[in-house]
């Protein structure tokens, strides 16, 4: 009976949980004009795409950028030289966690002990290879986006796989005793128990001298210039022409296009298309085109039949004013 209605509780939230993610697509669909998180750079077969990943599986024991770090500035490495260890050796637990997850289930298979933490073991894994295919099969059907890549080198899409390999860790550590009587399974978790250790050790020692010191390591303001001015520009155009629409394009940068949204405007995906072929607007129309240096000589051409402004330079983005007549 309890099982009957905890099942029925799940469906519940299940169905309630998919209702308000579609209701969320529908949103962004109609405010921003993207219903999902990715940017149409041009759609082909890129496999080249699939050769660098971020290290996700190292990440999941040490911060990789402390990694490189000290690979650099103790180990005399070159920056090139410790992104290849750092790749390698995501490369080698990867196949190291691949090939226990194999043994484990080949050995055991439906022998296996129905348990909480066994459960945990085989969603987790069917979960974070489901992200694993999406962002590779996403990658190698887009283009790199300019100064940012693709989908498998940003780290934050691995946060889930992250978070379940540190507690797969620990529990095949803490829940079983068979480790124990193999010597390759010990110096598997002595390896990753190290690298544990240096990181909670680092964490600790780091932000005790920031407690300790905060003066000397205040950190910087988390605004960047450029964004700091975008706003400032947004609300300044906004004030001095209250009956004119504001949009902002921008291909390279999304922190555009979603302040401009926040503030009330309009942030159009794919600003390059989006040019090709200006609309007809029924109010007067003021564009904003926050450009990266590199982007600039793409734009050229439509910036110089629009007559663009050029309104300011700041940290490298050159932002610029068109104004359309209905």
């Amino acid at each position: 009976m309890k099982k009957k209605l905890l099942i029925k509780k799940g469906v519940i939230c299940f169905a309630l949980i998919t209702f308000l993610i579609v209701v969320f697509f529908i949103f962004l669909k109609f405010t921003t004009g993207s219903a999902g998180y990715i940017v149409d750079t041009g759609r082909g077969f890129f496999p080249e795409n699939l050769i660098h990943w971020t290290p996700f599986v190292l990440e999941s024991f040490i911060n990789s950028p402390f990694v490189t770090t000290q690979l650099v500035n103790l180990g005399g490495f070159t920056v090139t030289q410790s992104l290849k260890i750092v790749e390698m050796s995501n490369v080698i637990l990867a196949v190291i966690f691949l090939v226990l997850f194999a043994i484990g289930f080949i050995k055991k298979g439906r022998s296996m002990e129905d348990s909480p933490f066994n459960r945990f073991i085989g969603i987790g894994f069917f979960i974070s290879a489901a992200t694993c295919v999406s962002l590779g099969y996403l990658s190698l059907i887009y283009k790199p986006q300019p100064s940012w890549g693709n989908y498998i080198n940003e780290s934050r899409y691995f946060v889930f796989i992250n978070l379940y390999l540190a507690c797969v860790f620990i529990g095949w550590v803490f829940l079983h005793n068979s480790w124990k009587k193999s010597f390759l399974q010990k110096l598997i978790i002595s390896g990753v128990s190290i690298l544990l250790f240096i990181e909670i050790s680092h964490n600790i020692y780091l932000h005790t001298k920031v407690i300790l010191q905060p003066a000397k390591y205040k950190a910087a303001p988390l605004e960047e210039l450029d964004y700091v001015y975008f706003i400032d520009l947004v609300n300044m155009l906004k004030k001095n022409n209250p009956e004119a629409q504001l949009y902002v394009v921008s291909d390279n940068d999304e922190m555009y296009l979603l302040t401009a949204n926040y503030l009330g405007h309009k942030g159009i995906y794919d600003g390059y298309n989006f040019l090709k072929n200006l609309p007809v607007v029924k109010k007067r129309t003021i564009l904003i085109l926050p450009l990266y240096d590199n982007q600039v000589s793409t734009y050229r051409p439509f910036l110089a039949t629009q007559n663009a402004q050029l309104l300011n330079r700041v940290n490298g983005v050159n932002f610029y004013r068109i104004d359309i007549a209905p």
